[in-house]
């Protein structure tokens, strides 16, 4: 009897060890940029996450510039068309474009779609995303010819 008692514990404690993973597993959200029917995933600036017993932050300490680095640049036309694709149905979307001049705008986004300005140059976008779990930045930056 004692021999079972010591197996079931043993058992116990092995089984309590294994780090057994949860049911549910955790898969950052991905944004991307549609340009002529060619998807590019935008780069990650900060991204938050939070559920009941899950926490996520990726916090980022480089300028806009660098962490668009990651990010190959895009080359557009003028007055050319741009869908945002953003997973996990956020509750909100906000985008500011930034111009070479340093100048900072929100740019219009209807039905997922955004027009590219109209006057050549280089573009760094940044896409501010919400849901109720979380917020992330998304980056990517356009040339205008």
């Amino acid at each position: 009897m004692k021999k079972i008692i010591l197996l079931l514990l043993i058992i116990t404690i092995l089984a309590g060890c294994t780090g057994i993973a949860s049911n549910t597993t955790y898969k950052q959200a991905q944004g991307t940029v549609i340009l002529n029917d060619q998807e590019y995933t935008m780069a990650v600036g900060e991204f938050e996450w939070q559920e009941e017993d899950f926490q996520f932050r990726k916090i980022s300490n480089a300028e806009i510039h660098e962490q668009t680095e990651e990010f190959d640049t895009l080359q557009g036309e003028q007055g050319g068309k741009l869908k945002i694709k953003i997973d996990q149905n956020p509750s909100s979307i906000s985008i500011h474009q930034l111009s070479e001049d340093h100048s900072r705008a929100i740019v219009e986004l209807k039905d997922n779609e955004m027009t590219l300005p109209r006057k050549a140059g280089y573009y760094i976008y940044e896409v501010n995303v919400v849901w109720d779990h979380g917020r992330a930045t998304y980056l990517f930056d356009v040339s205008i010819e």
